[in-house]
């Protein structure tokens, strides 16, 4: 069964749980995938969408392992919390920044793991996560078909990231990958060229982005 990059670079940081949630499972892939590859015993598959979770009923069904996908529907961590079943690891994968943070919000005890793969505000994630008591240990961007996915790990525990850190990532700052430069390039691009486009009022503000961008992929270029 083959997954989406973005997925697929979620699957391969877990080792194995025995109860993995499946927080927003949509189409229920990455579910069934960490069944199938023994990632875990149990998936709870949670969605809002009844139509999301009978896609991922059926595809268990196929995969006969429709015991070990249990569906449950609501909004984010209630179904869970209602379940009342220990949970080893939550993912949370496509929803917004902001989103993941009022999910978090709900319960900050239930679950001390989580992965997750936020579509947009990942810094005010990564603050949020500072101060609700999660330490970031793996963070890192993928590049998957034509956009860039931020994947971040998180346990409970005390961590206070510096500004950079919150900004670009841990993990791209201490060992850069190849996705996480194309992605300095291509925001060295976008920059560049409204840099050329703006106004004067609006100049000195794309121009401080984009030194400050350039000045880190120098740093980047010295270190290898």
């Amino acid at each position: 069964m083959k997954l989406s990059k973005r997925l697929q670079s979620i699957a391969d940081i877990i080792t194995f749980y025995d109860t993995i949630a499946d927080i927003g499972c949509d189409h229920g892939k990455l579910s069934v995938y960490l069944i199938i590859n023994r990632l875990c015993n149990k998936v709870l598959a949670t969605d809002i969408s009844p139509l999301s979770l009978r896609k991922t009923q059926k595809l268990a069904q196929k995969k006969q392992i429709e015991n070990k996908v249990i569906t449950l529907c609501g909004d984010g961590l209630k179904p869970l919390i209602d379940y009342g079943e220990k949970i080893d690891l939550a993912i949370i994968a496509g929803m917004g920044g902001r989103e993941i943070i009022k999910i978090i919000k709900q319960d900050q005890k239930l679950i001390n793991h989580y992965i997750l793969s936020p579509q947009q505000n990942t810094p005010f994630l990564r603050e949020k996560l500072n101060e609700f008591g999660y330490k970031i240990v793996n963070d890192f961007i993928v590049l998957d078909n034509t956009k860039f996915y931020d994947i971040i790990e998180a346990i409970k525990g005390a961590q206070k990231l510096k500004e950079p850190e919150l900004e670009w990532g841990i993990s791209n700052l201490k060992n850069p990958s190849k996705d996480f430069l194309l992605y300095l390039d291509k925001k060295i691009n976008l920059l560049t060229q409204a840099f050329k486009k703006a106004k004067s009022q609006q100049r000195e503000l794309i121009k401080k982005d984009l030194e400050k961008i350039l000045r880190l992929r120098e740093s980047i270029n010295g270190r290898l």
